[in-house]
């Protein structure tokens, strides 16, 4: 099974923990997954996923700087 892009994200924030490397989020809510014994996730979008998180990270900072919190 190719893992749908839609349904996958980078965080770097997890059960209150904070990770540098980050972890794939896979949300499986509305997926039947009866009988899946493999998901296959394309590395190359992990990447992009990743550089995402970066993305929206940066922006929060400077949002956070820029009203002074």
């Amino acid at each position: 099974m190719n893992f749908p892009k839609g349904r996958m994200r980078f965080v770097r924030a997890h059960d209150g923990s904070v990770s540098e490397t980050g972890w794939l989020e896979l949300d499986v809510k509305a997926l039947d997954l009866e009988g899946v014994s493999k998901i296959y996730l394309d590395l190359a979008e992990v990447d992009h996923l990743r550089e995402i998180g970066d993305q929206q990270e940066d922006a929060l900072r400077k949002a956070r700087e820029l009203l002074g919190a």
